[in-house]
């Protein structure tokens, strides 16, 4: 539904800036033919511009200081759901639901509408006697708005002698219509209009169309420039009071303008004014179009096998969400996806299970670890005993403190989520998230494992684009631009050289006494010990800093002059402070 409301939007945008060059420097000068096919040509690039997407891909730069950050604060808490929820129904109408019956009513109508005007002139010609002029059924008849043409009927007002001058000259207008086709027009406009009829361009187009039908009819009616009797013509006649939207109309106002046209020359300024055109359709295609998409540096490192693992299967149906629809099914077509659209030679993808089977977590686990995998991430999807309002989009779950790999899961985690996080339509955590009783398969694993839950399944817009296949595409690509993203991280960390400071920094802090005090350009900031128990608890150690600084160490004495009694046990200077960057434990 969103994706519909953009279309409208852009296409109203799109018809705005062309009808508006239109406006301004094509209409009443004299063109007619090219001004329109200028507006049907501004329809169909409404139309499709907006349904083009061409990505230019901008790489970003491949620096050795850009480390993930690590989200460490760590909350939540309950079990992972292994048994399947059933969905509650809700019969509540949206907002969203309400909006789209009245647009489909409105459509509705017009289409209504439209048919309605079809079959009112197929009976109409059913009914009166045909006769034939050079390939055009001529049909007699006492319609208030005749004469009009459409297709290739002319209805004749049976009140008009069709032999006379001024009969002659409205039948020359009128087979000029037919032979320039402008019925095709008024159906083609009148088609879109039952479709994006809130685009109030659109409806000016349909206007500006129509005159332009009479002005080239005008024009082919005139003989040896003879305006004035047709001028008279225009002018004596009584106008109808009512007409069909899709024929053409010889009695049709406003007669000033088709006055003006009949007299108007065609001068450099006009052929300027369309050799224009074609530079403001390309801007316009350009700028809706042509979209920067900033690419993460590739993986470059050596072959790395990982591990996708689609939660549940087989007997174990994981939860469920409207229409039956089964979290084990979901999970197998996401991590289908990620292997098929992986390009990375150097990332291999083994999954867990390719067909709908059951597997312990146990048999997960050893499975990942027989096979030597560097990676292990295990899609599922979050579901709730309640229709899910509130509780939408993605999370991502690690093991517990206690356990070997958790700290580089962390890394692993938020990698993934600092990914999702630029290219993802639902809501995501922007913190690693741990179970109070665990996740066995994260906890068995050998190395860095997370758990992805991309949605909830008993939220009707998380399962909507869970199930699209836009949406799982999107989550693929996020999940392999994660991976990429922390290998290209953990290689840039290993390759970190030592530098002075950082030699500095492990010699003053290996040897100085923990209760030293450290001064931080020119603040204290409390003791050495105070200092590496709060790294420690974000787990990052002092001496993996790559620093640019000047660091220089007191004495107590020296240190008690300077800072008084907190500096007894001495004090470490450091000014300057640059951070490159930061290594995570």
């Amino acid at each position: 539904m969103t994706a519909a409301v953009w279309f409208i939007v852009k296409a109203s945008l799109c018809s705005g800036l062309l009808i508006s060059y239109y406006w301004f420097f094509l209409r009443n000068r004299g063109f007619h033919s090219f001004n329109r096919f200028y507006l049907l040509g501004a329809v169909i690039a409404s139309l499709c511009i907006p349904l083009i997407k061409i990505e230019c891909w901008q790489q970003l730069p491949d620096s050795g200081t850009n480390v993930i950050q690590l989200l460490q604060a760590v909350n939540g808490t309950g079990e992972h759901a292994d048994e399947p929820i059933p969905a509650a129904e809700n019969n509540t109408w949206s907002m969203l639901q309400w909006a789209l019956m009245t647009y489909v009513s409105v459509s509705s109508v017009l289409l209504f509408a439209f048919a309605r005007s079809l079959y009112t002139i197929k009976k109409l010609a059913a009914k009166k006697p045909v006769k034939k002029l050079a390939g055009i059924s001529l049909i007699n008849t006492s319609e208030k708005n005749a004469p009009f043409s459409f297709l290739h009927f002319i209805f004749w007002n049976s009140r008009i002698d069709i032999d006379s001058a001024n009969g002659k000259q409205i039948l020359e207008h009128e087979i000029a219509h037919v032979k320039g086709r402008h019925s095709y027009d008024k159906i083609f406009i009148n088609l879109v209009l039952v479709v994006c009829w809130c685009n109030p361009f659109f409806w000016l187009i349909k206007k500006e169309l129509g005159m332009i039908h009479e002005f080239i009819a005008d024009k082919k009616a005139v003989a040896d420039n003879d305006t004035s009797t047709l001028a008279a013509i225009i002018l004596q006649a009584a106008y109808p009071q009512h007409n069909f939207q899709l024929t053409n109309n010889f009695f049709h106002s406003p007669i000033k303008r088709r006055f003006n046209m009949l007299t108007k020359n065609n001068n450099r300024t006009n052929y300027f004014s369309r050799m224009l055109a074609l530079p403001v359709l390309l801007f316009v295609f350009a700028a809706f179009t042509f979209k920067t998409v900033k690419q993460q540096p590739i993986y470059k490192g050596e072959k790395t096998i990982v591990v996708i693992d689609a939660g549940h299967g087989g007997k174990d149906l994981g939860a469920a969400g409207a229409g039956n629809i089964y979290e084990k099914d979901l999970a197998l077509a996401i991590v289908k996806k990620i292997k098929a659209i992986n390009t990375n030679n150097n990332i291999e993808i083994i999954l867990s299970r390719e067909t709908d089977i059951y597997q312990s977590p146990p048999e997960k686990a050893a499975f990942a670890n027989n096979a030597n995998a560097k990676l292990l991430v295990s899609i599922h999807i979050a579901a709730t005993a309640e229709p899910a309002t509130g509780n939408s989009g993605l999370d991502v779950y690690v093991s517990k403190d206690n356990f070997p790999n958790s700290s580089e899961s962390k890394v692993l985690a938020s990698a993934f989520i600092e990914t999702f996080k630029t290219n993802y339509s639902l809501p995501v955590k922007e913190k690693p998230l741990q179970r109070e009783k665990g996740i066995w398969l994260l906890q068995a694993s050998n190395c860095p494992a997370v758990l992805i839950e991309p949605g909830v399944i008993t939220n009707k817009k998380d399962l909507a684009f869970i199930q699209s296949e836009k949406g799982q595409e999107t989550i693929a690509q996020n999940v392999l631009k994660g991976i990429e993203k922390y290998l290209t991280a953990t290689a840039v960390e290993s390759t970190l050289s030592p530098t002075k400071e950082n030699e500095e920094i492990k010699t003053i802090t290996g040897t100085a006494d923990k209760r030293a005090l450290l001064v931080i350009d020119g603040k204290k900031s409390g003791s050495l010990e105070s200092m590496e128990k709060k790294l420690k608890e974000l787990n990052i150690d002092i001496t993996e800093l790559e620093l640019s600084a000047s660091i220089h160490w007191l004495e107590a004495a020296e240190a008690i002059a300077k800072y008084g009694d907190n500096a007894k046990f001495g004090a470490i200077e450091i000014s300057n402070v640059q951070v490159k960057a930061v290594a995570v434990l």
